[in-house]
């Protein structure tokens, strides 16, 4: 007659810090574990979380990257690694602290257009028109993006050979331009067209 009842533990078993070995499937509540669980496989819950404490989260040991939260508000990158995936990432704000720079285009989507004239803050923002026109915030505006151009008013003289002469102003630079000289008249007045 079988007597399952005497392979049943009754109490605790203190191994007085020995090993259990050639064990197959060890089925249990809760395990605690003072130091390091090795496992030659994968680790799987069921349901459940990662949950780790004391500022320590994710590493790989062969890269020495991973991920980790040492206060209320980051998730950090391990060792400073960069992160990469041929999908997206995607939040509410993303921030540079350095340069930002894309292999592509830049998109601004039409879902906030602006138009010349709104307002805006801070300076420096750039939006665009529901047409696609790039704008500034400029003094609490909105405006178009153009060069910095300046008419610069020509001396004429109008002798027998009428003439024009242009100069740059402190500071500016001729970076291209051209015209002529003509006299339209009335006699001895000098016009540059």
């Amino acid at each position: 007659k079988h007597r399952p009842e005497l392979n049943r533990m009754h109490t605790d078993i203190d191994m007085g810090g020995n090993n259990l070995n050639n064990a197959n499937t060890v089925n249990a509540k809760n395990g605690h574990y003072s130091e390091e669980i090795n496992a030659g496989g994968n680790i799987k819950t069921q349901g459940g979380w990662l949950i780790t404490q004391h500022g320590k989260g994710w590493l790989n040991e062969a890269h020495g990257g991973g991920f980790y939260m040492d206060d209320n508000d980051w998730i950090r990158s391990v060792n400073n690694k960069g992160i990469y995936t041929g999908g997206q990432l995607k939040g509410g704000t993303v921030r540079a602290d350095g340069r930002l720079s894309t292999g592509e285009f830049l998109h601004l989507d039409e879902k906030n257009a602006v138009q010349p004239g709104w307002g805006c803050s801070p300076n420096g923002l750039v939006g665009r028109t529901p047409e696609g026109a790039l704008l500034s915030c400029q003094n609490g505006q909105w405006r178009a993006i153009s060069p910095n151009l300046q008419m610069v008013r020509a001396e004429t003289t109008a002798y027998r050979w009428p003439h024009a002469t242009a100069r740059c102003p402190a500071g500016k630079k001729l970076v291209g331009g051209g015209g002529n000289c003509r006299s339209l008249g009335p006699p001895g007045m000098g016009w540059a067209v």
